[in-house]
């Protein structure tokens, strides 16, 4: 089914549509009309004032006489034209150059670095010094800083505390680990005979004095 445009309208039959006579004054005027589709794919050129009426679309146009009907705007279209570009608004503003000036006006000015920042505060020195001023003191030079001395394994072995097998030594007992963790095998015991402590207090008090259920338990 063919669709051929004449200036009136459009005809859908096979036959060529015949030349319209003139309108009498009293005839219902009837505008151009067809599928937006058709008119899209003929793109004709609307006479100045000339109607077309898109009846799939419920839109209309109305020519010019110059413009395309793909280019003409709908008549009642809510959809507006393109606004302004962000660079097209620059230049109306009264700023002159090229795209490129446009988006280098965006950028702001850099900020200050922190070792500006640091010498603005009243501080002097290289960037290395300022680096350095970030570095707080290590464990090491607080612990010299309290008045010990000695290097950092000296410092390393001072952080050791003695285990609890170097306090049993140390409370004149004599033996390997596995002797010092036999000992402790009656501490539930002297808990339970009513003393209170812990291991530490155990072994003082197993050096210190004599405990029969202790002595009778610790029996090798």
């Amino acid at each position: 089914m063919s669709e051929n445009f004449n200036n009136n309208h459009i005809d859908y039959g096979t036959r060529p549509c015949p030349p319209r006579p003139p309108r009498r004054n009293d005839e219902p005027l009837q505008f151009k009309r067809g599928r937006a589709a058709a008119f899209r794919r003929t793109d004709p050129i609307l006479l100045e004032g000339e109607p077309a009426y898109e009846y799939d679309t419920k839109l209309l146009k109305v020519g010019d006489g110059v413009t395309r009907y793909n280019r003409l705007p709908y008549i009642g279209d809510f959809k507006g034209k393109d606004g302004d570009s962000a660079y097209e608004i620059w230049l109306k503003q009264g700023h002159t150059g090229t795209v490129e000036d446009f988006l280098n006006s965006l950028i702001g000015p850099a900020g200050k670095s922190a070792y500006d920042l640091w010498i603005d505060e009243g501080h002097t020195g290289t960037v290395a010094d300022f680096l350095n001023s970030l570095v707080g003191d290590s464990a090491y030079d607080i612990w010299i800083k309290e008045g010990h001395t000695g290097t950092v394994t000296d410092f390393l072995k001072s952080l050791e505390g003695k285990s609890a097998y170097e306090i049993w030594l140390s409370l004149g007992h004599t033996g390997t680990e596995a002797d010092f963790i036999q000992s402790l095998s009656v501490y539930g015991a002297w808990l339970e005979a009513g003393n209170t402590g812990t291991i530490e207090e155990f072994v003082t008090a197993m050096s210190t004095a004599s405990w029969a259920p202790m002595e009778s338990t610790y029996q090798h």
